[in-house]
């Protein structure tokens, strides 16, 4: 059988909601590719550095094919800026203080040389343009070699999703999207953790994550999600009840069609992460030794959880100020007898 060829990447620099980029041009090639046998897998993420962007990723089959899915892939990226351009300025206020407060918080004084302008502001692409760049995986991260593999896979059935949702709802609507990324949460801790004590101590970690990282910053409204959180929780344990109990009975049809699909999709993934930890492939480092261990079968579940979910938000554009509202209600919703408090 021939091997893949190595993967493709392209950010596509679109200063708006990624809806267009991806119902109008994303998804149309991903079907043409995969009729046409042309793509081995794909991905995408939305990313903030050097401006708000997609990053696009494709594996062609082999490697016969790598030349004309690169060519196909650009025509078809610039066709689509022609025709829908983005109509925000990359230069507001709004994303440039974001930006540089996320260059601040992620990146060492050093490594932030190279994204910098001549007045000190993180430096910004044109908007409405796009560039081949390189693929890094985080082996470190998802558990090396055969635990990126594994991710590659989980982010293509991720960014289907993601694309399905975007051309069959209006996620572009802030409520509708906080409430598809909640029950996306919800399965995907379900399936993964399967208690609901369990489920709520990880939310509660989840939003204390988010907390630390960004306290210095406006994105986490703590006195928001107090006065939010209590209202919606009924609601929001009759959902965790019926997605619950559809996991429980192996009835995934049971739910909405986009929600039995991603039950189905996280129940096969934490078995695959089961097995590949029972065979000890999946090796994360110990970050105080630097030593690199093979992680146990519920280790592996939960060190993957949290990048698997984040990384679902992030492609449905949820912000990380949102993301740790999600985290806060649902956390609130399961406590058992205590309440969380911001």
């Amino acid at each position: 059988m021939t091997a893949p060829a190595p993967w493709q990447a392209h950010h596509i620099f679109y200063t708006a909601q990624s809806r267009p980029v991806l119902t109008e041009c994303v998804g149309p090639l991903v079907r043409s590719f995969r009729e046409r046998g042309l793509i081995h897998r794909y991905f995408f993420i939305n990313y903030w550095l050097e401006g708000p962007h997609v990053r696009l990723r494709f594996q062609p089959t082999n490697r016969a094919v790598a030349a004309q899915l690169l060519a196909e892939t650009e025509s078809a990226i610039a066709q689509f800026l022609s025709r829908r351009p983005a109509l925000y300025s990359v230069q507001a206020d709004f994303f440039v203080d974001m930006q540089n407060t996320l260059l601040d918080l992620e990146f060492t004084p050093a490594e932030k040389v190279s994204y910098l302008d001549s007045k000190g502001g993180m430096r910004q692409r044109d908007n409405n343009t796009f560039s081949q760049e390189s693929y890094e995986p985080e082996y470190a991260k998802y558990g090396g070699h055969v635990g990126v593999e594994l991710a590659e896979w989980h982010f293509e059935k991720s960014s289907d999703l993601v694309i399905e949702a975007d051309s069959s709802m209006n996620v572009h609507v802030r409520s509708v999207q906080l409430g598809l990324a909640g029950q996306l949460m919800l399965v995907m801790a379900s399936a993964f953790l399967h208690d609901p004590v369990r489920i709520h101590d990880y939310m509660v970690r989840y939003h204390e994550f988010w907390k630390r990282g960004f306290e210095s910053t406006s994105f986490i409204r703590e006195m928001e999600y107090e006065q939010a959180a209590d209202g919606i929780s009924p609601s929001i344990i009759e959902r965790y009840d019926v997605i619950d109990g559809a996991r429980r009975a192996g009835d995934a049809d049971s739910l909405p069609p986009l929600l039995a699909t991603w039950l189905d999709h996280c129940v096969d993934l934490r078995q695959r992460i089961c097995d590949l930890a029972e065979a000890g492939e999946l090796i994360f480092p110990e970050w105080e030794s630097g030593a690199t261990v093979a992680a146990t079968p519920e280790q592996a579940v939960e060190t993957l959880l949290f990048p698997y979910m984040h990384m679902t938000n992030n492609r449905l554009q949820v912000t990380l100020g949102d993301e740790a509202y999600l985290a806060f209600v649902l956390a609130r919703a399961l406590a058992p007898d205590e309440e969380l408090t911001a």
